[in-house]
């Protein structure tokens, strides 16, 4: 609610919502034309707006075009970690498909590509144990500490590595820190809530 009142110089409502849907859409906007409103236009426009949908922006989906061509050519062992990088190096950052970085933005997508199937299955594996675990404790819940401390945690973990969202480079130093911080803790909790029960 607040989007919608134009404090000083910035306009929210266009940052935060046409921006963006101009982002997903590749600045395309499908309008209904009033003077012929049949049903052949309405599908060519239709098919026109879902070759232009994006997921994010016009780079992010062409980091996950070529992240996805990676896993192709590699599907069971990957290219290796930090493998999308020096790829990028050595086709001097221009591939055939989608957009060269240090990593595709995306934890799901960097993991598929860079460490195949196996890599992908161990990943969503934790994943889902997570999720399986938080879900027992709701189902569960005695208002005990340990067992809202791993709750927590759990939140923590599955908001982070969540597999929709844009994120950073899932083998850089910081961000595993950060990734490895929350696994020890909340290895710490479930060994605390799952002793006592």
């Amino acid at each position: 609610m607040i989007s919608f009142f134009q404090i000083g110089k910035s306009d929210p409502i266009n940052r935060i919502f046409i921006k963006t849907f101009n982002q997903f859409t590749n600045n395309y906007f499908v309008t209904k034309n009033s003077n012929n409103s049949s049903t052949k236009t309405l599908d060519v426009n239709k098919k026109i707006l879902k070759n232009n949908l994006l997921i994010f922006s016009k780079e992010h989906t062409g980091h996950y075009q070529l992240a996805f061509n990676l896993f192709k050519e590699n599907p069971i062992f990957g290219i290796g970690p930090k493998g999308f990088r020096f790829y990028c190096r050595t086709v001097k950052y221009d591939p055939k498909i989608g957009f060269c970085s240090t990593h595709p933005h995306n934890f799901f997508v960097q993991i598929s590509s860079e460490t195949g199937l196996v890599g992908l299955i161990i990943f969503l594996y934790l994943f889902f144990f997570v999720l399986y675990k938080l879900i027992n404790c709701f189902k569960n819940y005695n208002h005990d500490r340990e067992q809202l401390l791993l709750m927590l945690i759990s939140i923590c973990i599955l908001v982070n590595l969540f597999p929709l969202f844009p994120s950073g480079n899932f083998f850089n130093n910081w961000i595993s820190i950060i990734n490895y911080y929350y696994i020890g803790i909340y290895i710490y909790s479930y060994n605390r809530s799952y002793n006592k029960i």
